[in-house]
């Protein structure tokens, strides 16, 4: 039995966190402890009696642990077991998931809002396969142990077993928007499709692609999907590749590319059963150059948050690097040289996706890696000046600094932080926020070195909060840099010792690991069997012993630089070491006992 019901005011909960269950044979008194809690609706009840009626409540239970007065009791009959479930039983536990999946800049293009969101799948294109909940990406993913990736729900709790085995029925069933529509668990026969018809060239930056609908025995044709290959001039389409898009049930799909660039196009039809069509046609256009047409919030970011804020997002991004919005973006991660304005040759983000940078090619959870027009708009975005929006002046050519006064200010907010603070800086081409601020740090005055990639940076802001360690000295300046890359020279110097205090493991130490390291560490085959997940795996590595730092082969790497990875080899070696102040919290814990929780029980 599925219960919903509408999210709880503060007038009925204080602040409500979760929502007590209470049901029984209608007759029975509901006053007792409830069967259940869950943290939202909608929640399935399993194990009850066909055909025997029940009395359902639920209450509303605030941070207080309190729970509302509420009285209001619904009766329901449950029936028995269905032989089909189809699009409308799996849809509210599906709505679980739309917090994040849903729209164009759903995660890995994966929109659960709409049956038809739910057959185009991901840009992996195994989200359903009728019939076969086994090798459907959904339910993998619903599993505690997935097969890539974190166990969904993301940020909430995992959904029950029996609402898994609902929409594992759902799927075996042939993965039906109705269930007055035939099954096509025995369709062998692909559909019947002419291939892409047109490619219209709607203005300097959209491309529509036309074609007439497929028919397919089985497969209504509102339920038919479409895949689209891309190929740049010159290339191929290799149908073996995994599609770069799928629709469903429409014959008209646009594609936004940058200005100036030839693309190829081939689209097969796919029914419910995953037949495909084998047609080979392949149509090109050719999209006019324009002056300025790329915009930051229009093109740029739903792209990167449908395929990399999973990651470069949240409390602790992959790298330092937050691709969540503009000046994330700007700031760059560990590394810099994210987005070298009107240089997409020379900016990291063009060359890790492209496969031309040391490690591995982003997205990491590729392939499919970006398409061509995908990647048309981000060469394009970087190429007219890597700007908000084309309203900003162009930086192109601008060899000026910005006018900048340095830090002025080094506050310890507790014994692991300290705030740095600065005027803004002035710029005549770029605008307020289009400048960085780039810290660069160092344990002993003078010694901070302007030759190798800031140790932080943060766009458009006065104050920046940076770890530090307790007892020891840190050094810092902050240079100003322009949309262009053009940085103050300024040397303007604060330094601060926080005072002593234990090193907490999850906030000094963890996050670190969670940044820099855990993208490869993690799994059941981690490079040299080392986890740096949790606390659990790495005090069972041999690489920390506790009190003594001068034997543990972590800091031995990381005082190195040797790690993380992605400062070894090619053209980023040695070049995104570990922060002095991040080395020196690891170093700090390590010889406080490396403990779990403050305060441990120190070193003898």
């Amino acid at each position: 039995m599925l219960l919903e019901w509408l999210p709880a005011t503060p007038a009925q909960a204080a602040e409500p966190v979760s929502y007590a269950i209470h049901y029984g044979p209608a007759g029975q008194t509901l006053d007792a402890e409830p069967q259940a809690t869950t943290s939202a609706a909608p929640y399935l009840v399993e194990g009850l009696s066909p055909g025997t009626p029940y009395h359902f409540r639920v209450q509303a239970i605030g941070a207080d642990g309190i729970a509302d007065c509420n009285t209001v009791e619904r009766e329901a009959t449950p029936g028995p077991v269905p032989e089909c479930v189809d699009y409308s039983g799996v849809a509210p536990i599906l709505s679980r998931c739309t917090g994040c999946h849903q729209g164009a800049a759903a995660p890995l293009g994966l929109s659960l809002d709409t049956y038809e969101g739910l057959l185009a799948g991901s840009v992996r294109g195994n989200t359903v396969v009728a019939c076969d909940a086994a090798a459907s990406w959904l339910i993998q993913k619903l599993s505690d142990r997935p097969p890539r990736g974190v166990q969904m729900p993301k940020d909430d709790r995992p959904l029950s077993p029996g609402q898994i085995t609902w929409l594992s029925r759902f799927v075996e069933g042939g993965a039906r928007r109705s269930c007055a529509e035939v099954s096509v668990c025995d369709d062998r026969s692909p559909p019947t499709f002419a291939g892409l018809a047109e490619v219209k060239v709607i203005d300097p930056r959209t491309l529509e692609l036309h074609y007439a609908p497929g028919r397919d025995d089985r497969t209504p044709a509102e339920s038919l999907r479409y895949d689209v290959w891309e190929a740049e001039l010159g290339a191929a389409v290799r149908f073996m590749d995994p599609p770069t898009r799928t629709v469903t049930g429409v014959t008209v799909v646009r594609r936004t590319v940058g200005p100036g660039v030839r693309l190829c196009f081939a689209v097969r039809a796919r029914d419910q059963a995953d037949q495909r069509d084998n047609n080979t046609v392949v149509t090109c256009a050719t999209t006019p150059d324009a002056e300025c047409v790329m915009d930051f919030e229009a093109d740029v970011r739903p792209l990167l948050a449908a395929r990399c804020t999973h990651c470069h997002g949240g409390p602790t991004p992959r790298r330092h690097l937050r691709l969540e919005n503009y000046e994330g973006l700007l700031s760059g991660g560990a590394i810099r040289g994210t987005v070298d304005a009107c240089d997409p040759e020379g900016s990291a983000l063009m060359q890790k996706i492209e496969g031309r940078y040391c490690g591995n090619q982003m997205p990491f959870d590729g392939s499919p890696f970006l398409s061509p027009s995908e990647r048309s708009v981000l060469r394009r975005w970087i190429r007219e000046g890597a700007r908000r929006s084309c309203s900003a002046s162009d930086p192109c050519g601008d060899t000026t600094p910005p006018n900048f006064l340095g830090l002025n200010a080094a506050v310890a907010t507790d014994a692991a932080r300290v705030e740095l603070c600065w005027d803004l800086a002035t710029d005549d081409r770029s605008l307020d926020d289009n400048i960085s601020y780039d810290v660069y740090e160092a344990t002993r005055p003078g010694e901070q070195d302007f030759d190798r990639p800031a140790h932080y940076a943060v766009t458009h802001n006065r104050c920046l909060v940076v770890p530090a360690v307790p007892e020891v000295q840190s050094c810092w300046v902050v240079r100003a840099r322009d949309l262009a890359g053009n940085r103050d020279q300024n040397r303007v110097e604060r330094c601060l010792t926080p005072p002593g205090a234990c090193i907490d493991y999850q906030a000094a130490v963890q996050v670190t690991f969670d940044a820099r390291c855990v993208q490869c560490h993690v799994g059941n085959n981690p490079p040299n069997g080392l986890r740096w997940d949790n606390y659990a795996n790495v005090t069972r590595s041999n690489q920390v012993r506790a009190c003594d730092p001068g034997r543990s082969g972590l800091l031995q790497a990381i005082d190195r630089c040797q790690m993380p990875r992605d400062t070894t080899g090619d053209r980023c070696e040695r070049t995104a070491c570990l922060t002095p102040s991040e080395r020196g919290r690891i170093r700090g814990w390590i010889d406080q006992g490396a403990g779990d929780v403050c305060p441990g029980e120190g070193c003898p």
